[in-house]
């Protein structure tokens, strides 16, 4: 059954009131989705839809001089056919 804005929105706020969470949702760029996850690891695009998100981090301070804190950043792996 797809969500809606209103269920979606109330039920991010009340899984995770008493804990540091992020919880986002971005667009879909790539055939590879894990290219997607680095933009949005970093907060780099919004959701396409308004729909609401969680960074209980936003304001922390170590942030500032890594933006995907705190997340590790990982080079994405290029996967290749063999011949």
């Amino acid at each position: 059954m797809p969500a809606d804005q209103v269920s979606w929105d109330a039920a991010v706020r009340h899984l995770y009131r008493d804990a540091t969470a992020y919880i986002a949702t971005g667009p879909r760029r790539h055939e590879d989705w894990t290219l997607d996850v680095l933009a949005l690891m970093a907060r780099a695009v919004p959701d396409p839809r308004g729909w609401a998100s969680v960074d209980d981090t936003r304001e922390d301070p170590e942030r500032a001089g890594s933006p995907t804190w705190p997340f590790a950043v990982h080079p994405p792996r290029v996967h290749r056919a063999t011949p």
